[in-house]
């Protein structure tokens, strides 16, 4: 290690480096911080088009606006989105993210679907929460009074007026 590089961790005691409640002691902030690193890595090992090229496309830019952004023809983007260092880039990118949003609704459902099935038998009660958790999600249960009215007016009968203009 440099002498002339501070690093955040050279000065503190041991017992505050291993506080497993301290965030970056988490699971998930090392998941993040390894998949930040490996996405730096691969943008290097790729060059700068190619991660230009993946950033744009993972923010969802069409082909030809990439290639006019970056002053090449669309089938050069094309071209370059079939190689490995762009397909390596645009997967860390997508895998960081889903990382970062957290669970999705579908996958929510899918975790209380796992608790429904892990627990019917030995923990009712845990797997009948779990299903009625699933209910909510959905609405199943819910009581919904249809209070739309729909009022029509014969207009030879009532004929419009002032009022109505």
């Amino acid at each position: 290690m440099r002498n002339d590089v501070i690093t955040p961790n050279r000065y503190l005691p041991p017992d505050v480096l291993l506080d497993k409640y301290h965030p970056a002691n988490a699971q998930f902030f090392k998941d993040t911080k390894a998949l930040e690193r490996a996405l730096v890595a691969a943008s290097q090992r790729a060059g700068v088009r190619n991660t230009q090229i993946a950033k744009m496309s993972h923010r969802g830019v069409r082909t030809k606006d990439i290639a006019k952004e970056l002053g090449f023809s669309p089938a050069t983007i094309s071209a370059a989105k079939k190689t490995q260092p762009y397909l390596e880039i645009v997967s860390l990118m997508t895998y960081l993210s889903q990382l970062r949003e957290g669970p999705n609704i579908e996958h929510r459902k899918r975790t209380l679907w796992e608790i429904v099935v892990d627990n019917k038998n030995a923990d009712p009660k845990t797997a009948i929460a779990a299903m009625q958790e699933m209910n909510r999600m959905d609405g199943v249960g819910k009581q919904t009074n249809d209070t739309k009215i729909e009022v029509t007016i014969n207009a030879d009968l009532l004929p419009r007026g002032k009022l109505d203009e």
